[in-house]
């Protein structure tokens, strides 16, 4: 009847205002899923685009020299795991071509790894053949590395804080402070053998594995010390002789030491009372040690000759000299410094020669050449060669950048500078040759030879948070396209 006509009307009235509800609902879903596609569709367009652009800076700024920031930007363009960052082949380009900016098809030279520990890499030491290595960081952790797959087999937290540590030729590190010295394996990690000793400075013997101590056992006064290196108990103990005219024994911190070649004879550097460094020879054979006459306000390097006498070089007094600002706030001072050879057996000095040079970075070594005529030292981004009887200048050669490293070969010198070229200085012609091979701006390198004369590079980068890993062939049997400086 009449009522069930309303009924029905007002059902179809509610049923038309629902379908004219969904259907908007419905046309606003699409349109909100159509606009948040597009919007992504944008973003990833937008962040496509940037990565387009961060590739295209990350190729400008490696044709204008700057490798790190061209790696650094094109690896800003790829994406992270889990990032909506889409990939473009444009980033993967620029990253290879940072990466291989240094490479060339005659490199002799090969990045075989990176090693990278929690901390900042502070320092780096290699046992014998470069198969291991420990690295110290800046949170007082020490990691050992295997150097096969480059991968972490250890890390050790001393009990011991220190920043003074040696990594032995089998493997073993030695942490050490002036309360006492700790003794690790560098495989298993565990504390071998702890003791209790004043120490300033440890020093392994060569193709031997006896430790010798610097420090004081609180009976008497400053002693060189052997000890086992299974348990860390004295074997034999060598005292120290007073500097002429001081009433107390100087101080070690075994920053400089060298070895002779038989390993009979210690040569440290010590500090008097007057602040001076002096050259200690110790003969451990015989049990006595001697001091070189000449002091010096400041030592840089030592080592013995082939003729078994002493060669250092330092700063006698200090002078004055110019000096002034790069553009990079580096302060350019023109420096001398004296190289030396003093008589081992009488302390007496042979010859005295001058070297001056413009000192940009810190960074003086001297070497025993293989020939026993001729002395390799390097200030600086200068080399010199000097004549071991008389302490003339025979050779000098100036690099691109200063000399982070030296390896002494037959016919020439192994170079790497601080820029990461590396090169050669060819002593019968004089001169020197250097391409860019390693990364940017190195603040330190460690170089090891195996039996088959292969070289590893462990270089730990100015900025960096790794120490990378390059490998060459003997150094003697490569060519470089010449360069004269």
């Amino acid at each position: 009847s009449e009522m069930c006509i309303r009924d029905m009307y007002r059902m179809r009235r509610v049923t038309a205002a629902f379908s004219a509800a969904l259907a908007v609902s419905l046309a606003l879903t699409a349109y909100f899923v159509r606009t948040s596609m597009t919007i992504r569709e944008n973003y990833r367009q937008a962040l496509r685009n940037q990565s387009r652009y961060l590739a295209a800076e990350s190729l400008d700024r490696l044709e204008d020299g700057d490798r790190i920031t061209a790696i650094l930007l094109a690896l800003e363009a790829l994406p992270e795991e889990g990032d909506a960052r889409p990939l473009v082949p444009e980033a993967e380009y620029a990253l290879g071509c940072g990466v291989r900016a240094y490479a060339t098809e005659d490199s002799d030279l090969v990045a075989v790894g990176a090693l990278t520990p929690d901390g900042h890499p502070m320092e780096v030491m290699t046992s014998e053949h470069g198969d291991r290595v420990c690295i110290r960081d800046n949170l007082g952790f020490f990691t050992i590395w295997e150097t096969e797959q480059f991968q972490c087999i250890q890390t050790i937290k001393p009990q011991r804080a220190s920043d003074k540590f040696l990594f032995t030729r089998d493997g073993v590190l030695l942490v050490w402070n002036w309360q006492g010295i700790d003794c690790y394996d560098g495989e298993s990690g565990a504390l071998l053998w702890t003791r209790e000793i004043e120490t300033d400075a440890v020093f392994a013997q060569p193709n031997t594995d006896e430790l010798l101590v610097y420090g004081g056992d609180g009976q008497k006064d400053q002693a060189l010390f052997l000890l086992d290196p299974d348990n860390g108990e004295t074997l034999r103990r060598f005292e120290i002789p007073l500097i002429d005219g001081e009433e107390r024994q100087p101080d070690c911190y075994g920053s400089l030491s060298a070895f002779s070649e038989d390993g009979s004879r210690l040569a440290l550097e010590v500090v008097g009372d007057d602040y001076r460094y002096y050259v200690l020879v110790y003969d451990l054979t015989e049990g006595a040690g001697r001091y070189m006459e000449q002091g010096f306000q400041y030592l840089s390097s030592l080592c013995f000759t082939a003729s078994g006498d002493v060669a250092a070089v330092g700063i006698l007094e200090w002078s004055n000299g110019s000096s002034g600002l790069l553009y990079d706030y580096t302060n350019l001072n023109l420096s001398r410094y004296d190289a030396l050879c003093m008589s081992a057996e009488t302390g007496r000095s042979l010859w005295n020669c001058e070297l001056e040079y413009y000192q940009v970075s810190y960074g003086v070594e001297i070497f025993q050449l293989p020939d026993s005529r001729t002395l390799l030292c390097t200030a600086s981004n200068v080399c010199w060669m000097l004549d071991l009887q008389t302490g003339e200048v025979v050779g000098r050669c100036e690099t691109p950048a200063s000399i982070v490293a030296a390896v002494p070969g037959e016919t020439s010198a192994r170079l790497v500078l601080r820029d990461g070229s590396v090169g050669f200085y060819y002593y019968e012609e004089n001169r020197s040759t250097s391409k860019p091979v390693l990364v940017d701006e190195l603040a330190s390198v460690r170089v090891t030879e195996d039996a088959e004369g292969w070289l590893t590079y462990f270089t730990l980068q100015r900025y960096g948070n790794q120490v990378l890993v390059y490998r060459g062939n003997a150094m003697d049997a490569v060519s470089y396209t010449h360069l004269t400086l």
